[in-house]
C-alpha cells in the first residue's frame, strides 16, 4: 500500500506499508509487516530536506517491534548528478533486548 500527498507544490507527504512473509520449510511461514512515513520539503528547486520515520515486525510471534528515524538532505545540483546525506536512527529488537544503533551515509549519484 502506497500513498502520496503533496500539502503544497514544496511539501509532500508519502507511506507505505508492507506484508512481509517469510518461509523456511519444513518450519511455518512467518508473517510480518513494515512501514514507512515521509516528509519531503523543498524550499528552493533542487534542494530537499526529508524526516522518515519507519517501523518493522518481522513476525508477530518472536520479537517486537523495530524502530527508525532518518534525517536527510538531498540535492539536486546538475542535471543527472545528486548528492545526499543521511542521519538515520534505529532501534531493533535482537530476541534478548533492545539495540540502538546510529549511522550517517552519504552517498553521490551521477547517472545518464
Amino acid at each position: 500500500l502506497f500513498g502520496r500527498f503533496a500539502l503544497s507544490s514544496a511539501v509532500v507527504l508519502m507511506g507505505e506499508a508492507n506484508i512481509l512473509s517469510t518461509s523456511n520449510p519444513p518450519a511455518n511461514t512467518a508473517l510480518g509487516t513494515s512501514a514507512y512515513l515521509q516528509l519531503d520539503l523543498e524550499p528552493v528547486q533542487g534542494l530537499h530536506f526529508l524526516v522518515t520515520g519507519e517501523m518493522k515486525d518481522e513476525s508477530f510471534k518472536t520479537l517486537g517491534v523495530s524502530a527508525g528515524g532518518w534525517a536527510s538532505v538531498w540535492w539536486f545540483f546538475f542535471p543527472h548528478c545528486d548528492l545526499r546525506i543521511d542521519g538515520i536512527y534505529r532501534n531493533e529488537d535482537n530476541g534478548s533486548g533492545r539495540t540502538d544503533m546510529g549511522m550517517l551515509l552519504g552517498q553521490l549519484h551521477l547517472y545518464l
